[in-house]
């Protein structure tokens, strides 16, 4: 087993036994092309890391060549931490971004909490990441604000994962203005605030989110999988899509930004056509008191076709949970106690 932390591409650190490192309280250099802090665990437990109170920019110049330019990246079975950090500007005509998790196997543990994730493609990408944790982020976003989908390397999806608590807004980067042959959804403004294209039992809850083409976007994303752009001659990633298990609640849907050929979503849920079921998205608010437009009908932001978007809310703040379906309560008179009653159901 061996870990190893790369800053700026130079390797600071190599363990061959269970390893603990802390990155607190550093300023990195900005250089295109690089990642800043690069974690691999090699085994079950072999590397716990955290990494908070740094700061980390990346190269935000159009000029750049297709690179994978990170703040962090982390593989294998490392449990992670990134807390309290200033992740910006992490960019390139390859979508990149501040936290890249690819994959986090069974056993490991990740966590992204309070961080400032500003004017990046990407905020947090959960590739393969499983019974991750990202909350509390305040994240502007070109391409997608937190991305759900499968391993770039092998065929690990992200399961489990929970998105809570953000402020996700989209924001112009180098990922907007790229010119995708096929992409007419995207039309040069900021992409997906959540993106799901694979895994399974992943919730989106308790989130701001505004100002992209799809506030929330589950399903088959062509736009990024299906694209000689997007990939050149390399191969695409893990194809086998599932996302039947995902969910969205207590959520502010607001203004999304539709593109200039098409309708901004604050829900889109597509799978390469109609999905054959049903995305649970109950408890959230679309913009107004009446509920989502389009497909609903109320005159809210719209969402796409098998959303299911019962049970709204009425107000942006507070957006209480779904609540419980109403039950019958029997109140019973009991004279040989005074009286009392006694309720059951």
């Amino acid at each position: 087993m061996s870990a190893c932390i790369n800053v700026a591409m130079s390797c600071l650190a190599a363990m061959t036994r269970a390893s603990t490192v802390h990155v607190a309280d550093d300023t990195f250099g900005t250089r295109a092309g690089h990642v800043d802090v690069a974690l691999m665990g090699g085994g079950t437990g072999s590397l716990t890391a955290t990494v908070t109170g740094t700061t980390m920019t990346g190269d935000p110049q159009t000029t750049i060549k297709l690179a994978a330019q990170f703040g962090i990246a982390a593989g294998g079975k490392v449990n992670l931490t990134v807390t309290g950090n200033t992740i910006q500007t992490f960019q390139s005509p390859w979508d990149v971004g501040a936290v890249w998790v690819d994959p986090l196997a069974a056993g490991a543990h990740c966590s992204v909490t309070n961080n400032m994730l500003l004017k990046d493609d990407d905020g947090v990408d959960l590739r393969g990441g499983s019974g991750c944790t990202v909350s509390g982020n305040t994240i502007t976003a070109g391409a997608a604000g937190v991305e759900i989908g499968a391993s770039y390397v092998a065929t690990v999806p992200a399961t489990n994962n929970t998105i809570v608590g953000n402020t996700i807004t989209g924001a112009t980067t180098v990922a907007t203005k790229k010119a995708y042959p096929a992409a007419t959804a995207v039309d040069k403004v900021p992409v997906d605030g959540v993106l799901g294209w694979d895994g399974t039992g992943n919730a989106v809850t308790g989130n701001t989110v505004r100002g992209f083409a799809n506030d929330l976007y589950v399903g088959e994303d062509p736009v990024y999988l299906h694209n000689s752009t997007t990939w050149g001659s390399m191969p695409r990633p893990y194809s086998t899509y599932s996302t039947a298990t995902t969910s969205a609640s207590g959520n502010r849907f607001t203004t999304p930004a539709p593109p200039a050929s098409g309708t901004g979503y604050a829900v889109q849920h597509a799978n390469y056509g109609t999905p054959t079921y049903s995305l649970p998205a109950e408890g959230n608010w679309w913009g107004a008191a009446t509920g989502p437009g389009t497909v609903g009908s109320g005159n809210g932001n719209p969402v796409t076709h098998t959303v299911d978007y019962t049970n709204w809310c009425t107000t942006a703040s507070p957006c209480p949970s779904v609540p419980s379906a109403p039950r019958t309560v029997k109140a019973t008179a009991d004279s040989a106690h005074g009286g009392a009653v006694h309720l059951s159901w």
